[in-house]
């Protein structure tokens, strides 16, 4: 920290009153001009109102004046800029109020020449001929300048990632009320740029419909401090209805009043209306209730192409349930349409709502998994095989349930057609699964085949 002074003498012709003052109980009363002038630091003396009666010599450069005498006379406050005055006199009094001030007053001052810098100051009232005045001592703080400008770019970049982001970003205080938005936000709520419904509620935004469960999400959100990927209407402010794929994470301040809510969210009307339209053409598998491969195709295309604008990556899983053949030729078809049905539903129950999942054709599945992180990929199927082997152990049924599993890792960054991407999960696959040998007199009960195990497999082209 850069520590300089000031000293000045009175201003010729302008009475500015006696300059004696007491320093130290008991002592006589000094006059402090030749003393200031001795020092070495930026020591000053003023009056009750706060004019500046005396300063050592360095002061006047630090407010960029010329000669010692041009600061006397005046105050400090004439120097604050316009952005730090209100927080300057809200300092300043606190001294003049006569309550302890046990910090200094930091200030930024506009020079009298052009620029700025940061002073930190404290004054102490003292005994003075015709009343009271105070002795300050006062320091040139540039790096403080520095540190704001640091604060200032921070500042800055939180902005522009918000400006920036592909996501409708919301800034709700700890009572749901609104405080700033992003541009996205603004376009999802449709509101106008030179419109901001501050203190607005967020229920504000939501349907009637929906209400009961966004106020749920909400007494969620304050329970268990963030919420992710839930599903609500909201309504615009031209009337119209979108549906939002929402996110939400409560931040805790220095006090309640400060705390606030970040909300994520994203407009998914558009992916709802082809699920809807998906639904209505024939890609429904009968027998399962899964996606059948068309109905596999349409969906997992339009993920693709929001993986690729996202830059999100994904996990394409084939599976082939083995000894289909010898389960229907042994126990008749009915039994093998049961073992189809259980494995679609034990895939349904283990993947989530979002991933895609269908009946590839014959005993052969395929998932989508969106936003699994590699590592992920082996729990996934581990999770898979322990569903599957509880399935085997609560149907009693006369053969082991298994599959064999083959991933590939979609890169958006080294995109592929999707029939690439099946084809390459197809092979990982069928380089997983193994040959059984049968007893031509009995069906032997299966060992139960790793699923977990997965072959990486390299997705990019060539």
């Amino acid at each position: 920290m850069q520590m300089v002074d000031a000293v000045q003498v009175p201003v010729s012709g302008r009475p500015l009153g006696d300059n004696r003052f007491r320093i130290g109980e008991g002592h006589e009363l000094t006059d402090c001009s030749a003393l200031l002038k001795q020092i070495h630091a930026c020591v000053f003396v003023s009056d009750e109102r706060g004019l500046i009666l005396e300063a050592t010599p360095e002061l006047a450069r630090i407010f960029g004046l010329d000669q010692p005498e041009e600061i006397l006379g005046r105050k400090i406050e004439e120097f604050v800029t316009p952005e730090a005055m209100e927080d300057y006199l809200e300092q300043i009094g606190q001294l003049h109020s006569g309550r302890p001030v046990e910090h200094d007053v930091f200030t930024c001052i506009q020079k009298h020449h052009g620029g700025t810098t940061w002073i930190s100051f404290r004054q102490v009232p003292t005994e003075k001929v015709d009343g009271t005045g105070f002795i300050g001592l006062l320091r040139d703080i540039p790096w403080w300048e520095t540190l704001a400008g640091r604060q200032r770019q921070i500042e800055e970049k939180y902005r522009t990632l918000m400006e920036l982001s592909p996501y409708a970003i919301t800034i709700f205080n700890s009572e749901g009320r609104y405080i700033s938005g992003n541009l996205e936000s603004r376009k999802l709520y449709c509101i106008p740029n030179e419109e901001y419904p501050v203190g607005r509620h967020f229920l504000d935004f939501i349907v009637p419909e929906d209400l009961e469960k966004a106020s749920a999400h909400y007494r969620q959100l304050l329970a268990e401090g963030e919420i992710l990927n839930r599903e609500i209407k909201l309504r615009c402010a031209d009337h119209t209805v979108v549906v939002s794929e929402i996110s939400a994470k409560y931040i805790k301040g220095p006090s309640k009043q400060e705390d606030m809510i970040i909300l994520y969210s994203q407009d998914i009307t558009a992916r709802k209306i082809c699920e809807e339209t998906i639904r209505s053409l024939s890609v429904t598998d009968e027998l399962t209730g899964l996606l059948n491969r068309r109905g596999f195709m349409i969906a997992a295309e339009q993920e693709l192409k929001h993986a690729d604008r996202m830059k999100h990556g994904m996990v394409l899983i084939f599976f082939d349930m083995d000894n289909m053949k010898l389960i229907n030729d042994t126990f008749g078809h009915a039994e093998g349409d049961d073992a189809l049905k259980s494995a679609a539903s034990i895939m349904r129950s283990n993947f989530r709502e979002s991933d895609i999942v269908a009946r590839w054709g014959g005993d052969e599945f395929v998932v989508l998994a969106l936003d699994v992180p590699p590592g992920a990929i082996h729990i996934l199927l581990e999770r898979f095989n322990s569903h599957l082997a509880q399935a085997r152990a609560r149907n009693h049924t006369p053969y082991d349930l298994s599959m064999a599993a083959g991933t590939v890792m979609y890169d958006p960054n080294s995109p592929v057609e999707l029939k690439t991407l099946v084809g390459l999960a197809d092979e990982a696959m069928y380089s997983n699964k193994k040959p059984l040998h049968l007893n031509s007199q009995e069906l032997p009960r299966y060992a139960n085949r790793d699923a977990s195990e997965e072959t990486s497999v390299d997705a990019s082209p060539g």
